[in-house]
């Protein structure tokens, strides 16, 4: 049987639900929306909004969801949250070799329509993850990439990481 779609006034905000079953949700992060909590914002997340949607306004409900993995606050994708924390191990231990597919719109053409980058990156006090020469701080990061669309001033570029280092594509 076809799953039931949810109505949009009950989408919870930033995350369009793309399939829910009693495992797991499955969503399009918004861009701009936090998928956890930051130092700077406690509680307008997808995972708080999550929680609100499955409590389904019950204030006695201690249902939860459980992050299985989280998308930069700029960055729009599919999101999987877990419905038990069960299922958010299970889903959690065979991530590094779960087939990850990600797609991104830069400015302008790129020389070379494929490639591999490869940089280190180091991460300073403020959690801002930059590329540097040190080889003592800096983390081997290996991303392989493709152009798959060309217009005038922009180019689609899929992307595979190597290497799964935070801030990895930028």
């Amino acid at each position: 049987p076809e799953p039931k779609k949810i109505p949009q006034k009950y989408q919870p905000k930033g995350f369009h639900i793309l399939h829910e079953d009693q495992d797991v949700i499955v969503g399009n992060k918004a861009a701009g929306a936090l998928t956890v909590s930051a130092l700077w914002n406690k509680n307008d997340t997808i995972q708080d909004a999550l929680n609100s949607y499955v409590r389904k306004g019950s204030l006695k409900s201690k249902k939860s969801v459980f992050v299985v993995h989280r998308l930069d606050q700029a960055t729009t994708g599919v999101l999987i949250f877990a419905k038990t924390e069960e299922v958010q191990q299970f889903l959690k231990n065979d991530w590094k070799s779960t087939v990850k597919t990600y797609y991104a719109i830069v400015h302008g053409k790129m020389a070379q329509k494929s490639g591999l980058i490869t940089s280190l990156l180091t991460e300073d006090e403020d959690y801002v993850v930059r590329s540097t020469n040190d080889e003592e701080k800096g983390k081997l990061a290996k991303t392989e990439y493709t152009v798959v669309k060309e217009s005038m001033h922009f180019s689609v570029v899929k992307i595979n990481l190597l290497t799964g280092k935070k801030n990895q594509i930028r």
